[in-house]
């Protein structure tokens, strides 16, 4: 099975300027789909937006080279949340009252979801997979959900079910005196908003249990330039860990800004977590040596099938893709394709009531799941986990990454660290 897909991917992806399938001429009489893809298309942080628009499409040129009869008539309309949520409300109403749209899907930011969540709730307009993690949705839906059931899927888990793995791989490399952490002082800082505040939050509990001290939790604009005021008060806590999340490419300017004022201040440099700063698939070229040491949590593009997604991606639109963002869009669009053919297989139609009943009987409900993945070895909710997907084990997981001149040293889990571990 394992090589009957890979050699489908293989030839799907060589393909995909070039062959877009054949349909039968009953197709042809089956409504069109359209799907409304949220992502930052404009504003601080559309590099992560491009990428999502780029895999989405690269997932949908490859299901047409492969004669998926769906894709053939699916389309993407492509609303840009600018990163923020007023600006993408507009639009995604739009899409919301545009009968010929049948689901919304994917997005990158929390306070973007907050916004857009209870709009498809309100209007039972089904939205798969987004990617804004904080847990003030689950607070949300946990109110009343009924009526959020089957309209939202998050494609991220709450911020905790991941930052605790920091911790962990923190404080095995104190253990082991790999990493000097002196009198366990750490900052946590983060962007001023729910994913940023849920972040915090979460690493700030998980470091004090592991018996640190957070001299600061301090929260920054994440679309700012010069982050020197912001810094001052970080650099005086004389911390041996900083710890937080700047989902923009402002994540460069604090990592440099930060390397520059600690320079000054204090040797050795306190250890950074950047979670995200691999969001971006070119945050090498940006940062060059200062990313050395960073601390960042990213899915690998490590099997066969993931590095021709890689190199695909790369020679289609001349940059690296990151698994964050590309890597995510492309694996959430391919379940996508998965869900709505199990709809039409139910009902003989894709539509909007389709959707909302399979995203609640089966999704919900775990018994339809996603195993073709290029990142993760399933895709996966249960009655328990909802909203969020299932996190450990095959499912949802992301490793501790350490980087080296421009590698990703893996550094936890054990099993695939080997002997590597945190260093300072």
């Amino acid at each position: 099975m394992k090589t009957k897909r890979r050699a489908c991917l293989l030839t799907g992806l060589m393909a995909l300027t070039s062959l877009m399938g054949c349909s039968d001429s009953d197709d042809d009489e089956l409504t069109p789909v359209k799907a409304a893809l949220v992502a930052p298309l404009s504003g601080p942080s559309e590099g992560s937006g491009r990428e999502i628009r780029n895999a989405a499409e690269l997932a949908l040129d490859q299901e047409r080279a492969a004669g998926n009869a769906i894709a053939e008539r699916f389309s993407f309309l492509f609303v840009d949340s600018q990163s923020d949520p007023m600006a993408a409300s507009e639009d995604y109403q739009a899409a919301i009252d545009d009968p010929a749209v049948q689901l919304g899907f994917f997005n990158w930011h929390s306070n973007v979801a907050l916004e857009l969540s209870n709009m498809a709730a309100d209007a039972k307009f089904p939205h798969l997979f987004a990617l804004g993690a904080t847990n003030e949705l689950n607070q949300q839906f946990s109110m009343d959900p009924a009526k959020h059931r089957g309209t939202w899927f998050k494609g991220w888990p709450s911020p905790e079910l991941l930052s605790v793995n920091y911790v962990t791989a923190i404080e095995a490399a104190v253990q082991s005196g790999q990493f000097d952490a002196g009198d366990k002082v750490a900052v946590v800082y983060g962007e001023d908003t729910s994913w940023g505040r849920t972040f915090g939050g979460a690493i700030k509990a998980q470091l004090e249990n592991a018996g640190w001290t957070v001299a600061l939790e301090t929260y920054v604009a994440d679309d700012a330039i010069d982050y020197t005021t912001d810094l001052a008060p970080v650099v005086q806590a004389k911390p041996q860990l900083i710890a937080g999340t700047i989902a923009s490419s402002s994540i460069y300017s604090w990592i440099q800004q930060a390397r520059s004022e600690f320079d000054k201040a204090m040797e050795p440099q306190p250890l950074i977590v950047a979670d995200g700063l691999g969001w971006n698939g070119d945050w090498y070229q940006t940062l060059g040596a200062t990313s050395d040491g960073v601390v960042d949590q990213i899915p690998q593009f490590v099997s066969d099938d993931a590095i021709s997604f890689r190199d695909a991606y790369e020679a289609r639109y001349g940059e690296p893709p990151s698994p964050s963002a590309a890597g995510l869009a492309f694996d959430y669009t391919k379940f996508m394709f998965k869900v709505l053919a199990e709809v039409e297989t139910r009902d003989g139609e894709i539509t909007r009531e389709g959707i909302l009943q399979v995203a609640a009987d089966l999704i919900t409900t775990g018994q339809l799941t996603f195993g073709d993945g290029i990142l993760m070895e399933s895709y996966e909710y249960s009655e328990d986990s909802w909203p969020d997907p299932v996190v450990g084990g095959d499912a949802f997981t992301f490793p501790v990454l350490q980087y080296q001149t421009g590698d990703s040293v893996v550094v936890f889990p054990q099993s695939l660290a080997g002997d590597n571990q945190i260093t300072n």
